[in-house]
């Protein structure tokens, strides 16, 4: 890859600004440090290329122990003292994700990649910690996902509910039918285990998660109709309690709602 940036910056005459990434412990893209010297090697060979910075990516600095993430911070501090001192110069740093950004301040260096922060999630288990360390700072959510119940009936004790008829109801219920399913975003795991929100109140997904529909039961307390809102993701209903309920992250639950989902942008 840098042989290719050099042939294509020496083609244009102008000269490439990169940044170098070590691979500090997460094992994804990036040099190892046993690659270091070769790296510098070939980095002298390529005039039309500038190394302006470094980065690495931390492997479970959302966890509440972050003794590898230490380690993982100490090797990118080497590796990166020992190319300033081949190249001669400083370089620019950043290693901190949004996690990273909230409970590894050592590692903010010179920028940090702020990711799910900028929406207003939490990534960290530890959001004590959080606040120990920043006192007074919160994350407000900047997404929620609401829907409108389409149909809303009630069956008797016994009845079954959605494919397979995974759920029987043990007594007269009232249940409401959400016109969304898997294909929207909502995970089929959630069968069963999800909960929704109408208004404050929690309620439980009944039945099998469909591809277009999903059946939830209306408690005695809520008054609901067709055209009842239903919030999803939001208010009574955090996006980190569906990531729990369905064995996921926030980032997964988040990045699966499909794109083609209507959104409106409030300001």
């Amino acid at each position: 890859m840098l042989q290719r940036i050099e042939r294509c910056a020496k083609r244009e005459r102008c000269t490439a600004k990169v940044h170098v990434k070590f691979d500090t412990g997460a094992t994804r893209v990036g040099f190892l440090p046993k690659e270091m010297q070769q790296l510098i090697i070939a980095v002298k060979k390529c005039p039309h290329v500038l190394v302006e910075g470094v980065y690495s990516h931390f492997a479970e600095v959302e966890s509440t122990d972050q003794t590898f993430s230490q380690l993982q911070h100490e090797r990118f501090a080497t590796l990166t003292n020992i190319l300033e001192k081949s190249l001669g110069r400083r370089l620019v740093k950043h290693m901190d994700c949004s996690a990273g950004a909230l409970v590894h301040p050592d590692a903010h260096f010179d920028m940090v990649r702020i990711g799910i922060s900028a929406y207003g999630i939490y990534s960290v288990a530890d959001t004590k910690r959080v606040k120990r360390q920043f006192p007074g700072f919160t994350l407000r959510p900047a997404l929620s996902w609401q829907t409108k119940l389409v149909q809303v009936k009630t069956v008797p004790a016994g009845t079954t509910i959605g494919y397979n008829r995974t759920f029987r109801c043990r007594r007269t219920t009232t249940i409401g039918v959400m016109p969304i399913g898997y294909w929207e975003g909502l995970d089929r795991k959630l069968s069963n285990v999800g909960t929704v929100a109408i208004g404050r109140t929690s309620t439980r997904i009944r039945g099998r998660v469909c591809m277009n529909l999903t059946m939830i039961e209306i408690p005695k307390s809520v008054t609901a109709r067709s055209g009842t809102e239903v919030t999803v993701i939001g208010p009574g209903n955090p996006v980190e309690t569906l990531a729990k309920q369905s064995g996921t992250i926030a980032y997964e639950v988040l990045t699966r709602i499909n794109p083609l989902i209507p959104r409106r942008i409030i300001l």
